[in-house]
C-alpha cells in the first residue's frame, strides 16, 4: 500500500477518477430508482405454493431487464474510470508521461473492451443477484461464487487496458497469471480491507457523536464524518487499482515494476 501510495503523491490528480467515478454511480443509480420502483410494483407477479405454507413470488422478468441496465451502465462507468487510472499507473511505472489526459486516451481507445466487460460483469451480476433470492442455499452458492468471480477477474481490467485484450481472453489471461504466479489454490493476502477498517473508526466516532449532539453542530459533525468517509473511500479505490496494475505488470513480466518490491508482490497473494 506504501508503494502504491508513493505513485499517488507525485500524481494526486488521479484521486479525482475515483471521485469522478463514484458520483457518477450515485447518478447512475439515482436516474434507475423510479425505473426499479415502477416495475417492481407494477409488473406481474406470480404466487406459488411451495409446500411450506408459504409462498414463493416471482417478480415479472421486467424488473430483471431494469435491474441488468443499471447494472451495466454502473460497471461502465466503473470500469472507464479505472481503466483511465491503471493506464495512468503503467505509464507512471515505465517512467512517461502519466497525465490524465494520457490516462482518459487509453481509456477511450479501450472504450469496445470496456463496453464489453461492462457486459459480461453485468450479466454475471444479475445472474448472482438471481441466485441470492433463492432460498438459503442460492445465497450460500451466490456468495461463495461472488468470490470466486471477484478473484479469477482481479487482473482482467488491466489486461484489457495495458495488452487490449478482449473481455473473454483478459478473463482467461487474469486466470492464468494468477495460477502461474501464485499457485492453483490461492487466496487473495491483501490488507487492504484490514488496515482501511482501522482507519474508518474515527468516521464512525464523527458520525456517532453528531447523532449524539442532537443540534446544528451535531449536523455539522455528521457531515464531516461523511467527508471523511468519501476521501476514505476515494483513496481506497485509487490505491487498490495501482496495485492491481502493480500485480498485473509483476505477472506478466515476472518482474516488479518502477517503484514496488518483487518479494512484497509474490506476498501480495498467498496460497492456501
Amino acid at each position: 500500500m506504501g508503494d502504491s501510495w508513493g505513485i499517488i503523491k507525485t500524481e494526486k490528480r488521479l484521486l479525482l477518477l475515483p471521485l469522478i467515478s463514484g458520483l457518477l454511480c450515485l447518478a447512475v443509480i439515482a436516474s434507475f430508482v423510479i425505473p426499479l420502483l415502477h416495475v417492481h410494483t407494477t409488473g406481474a407477479v406470480t404466487t406459488i405454493d411451495d409446500g411450506s405454507g408459504t409462498a414463493t413470488v416471482h417478480q415479472d422478468n421486467a424488473y430483471y431487464v431494469v435491474l441488468f441496465a443499471c447494472y451495466f451502465a454502473c460497471y461502465f462507468v466503473i470500469v472507464f474510470f479505472n481503466s483511465a487510472l491503471i493506464a495512468c499507473a503503467s505509464l507512471h511505472m515505465a517512467g512517461k508521461p502519466s497525465g490524465l489526459g494520457e490516462g482518459f486516451g487509453v481509456a477511450l481507445k479501450r472504450l469496445p473492451q470496456i463496453a464489453g466487460w461492462a457486459l459480461v460483469s453485468a450479466t454475471v451480476g444479475i445472474l448472482l443477484r438471481a441466485l441470492e433470492n433463492q432460498k438459503m442455499i442460492g445465497r450460500i452458492l451466490s456468495s461463495i461464487l461472488g468470490t470466486v468471480w471477484t478473484l479469477l477477474t482481479f487482473l482482467v481490467v488491466p489486461a484489457l487496458v495495458i495488452d487490449g485484450c478482449g473481455p473473454l481472453s483478459a478473463f482467461g489471461t487474469s486466470s492464468r497469471l494468477l495460477k502461474k504466479t501464485w499457485g492453483d489454490q490461492i487466496v487473495a493476502g491483501f490488507s487492504f480491507e484490514i488496515i482501511f477498517f482501522l482507519l474508518a473508526i474515527p468516521g464512525v466516532a464523527l458520525v456517532a457523536a453528531g447523532a449524539a449532539m442532537g443540534t446544528s453542530v451535531g449536523v455539522v459533525v455528521i457531515g464531516l464524518g461523511i467527508l471523511y468517509f468519501v476521501g476514505l473511500g476515494v483513496i481506497h479505490s485509487a490505491l487498490m487499482t495501482i496495485f492491481q496494475t502493480s500485480l498485473y505488470l509483476y505477472a506478466r513480466d515476472g518482474k516488479a515494476p518502477e517503484g514496488f518490491e518483487a518479494d512484497v508482490l509474490s506476498g501480495a497473494v498467498a496460497r492456501v
